[in-house]
């Protein structure tokens, strides 16, 4: 458990959501209130985002003049390859109580 995310939670928080890598990390519950230490993708605004910088079309081959929706479903194939087709990736957490 980390001292900081326990403090802020003692302070007034409900709530520590953290991030990093686009997979799942651990949760911990602390005085009834979640620590999670990596959502994943589960937290994204990808649709407020128009376009992506040019070298993500190009190093994926892909047209710079799709929008950034476009982008993601052509470069995981309609969600057939990549995040939204690995299993891993949405599989469930099990909080532990402290």
């Amino acid at each position: 458990m980390n001292p900081f995310f326990t403090r802020t939670l003692d302070a007034g928080a409900d709530i520590v959501a953290c991030h990093g890598p686009h997979l799942l990390r651990g949760l911990e519950i602390h005085n009834g209130k979640p620590i999670f230490y990596s959502l994943g993708n589960f937290i994204g605004q990808n649709e407020l985002v128009e376009h992506l910088p040019v070298e993500s079309y190009m190093a994926n081959r892909i047209s710079p003049d799709l929008t950034h929706h476009q982008f993601y479903k052509t470069r995981c194939n309609n969600d057939v390859k990549g995040f939204p087709a690995e299993i891993r990736f949405w599989e469930t957490i099990m909080p532990i109580g402290t």
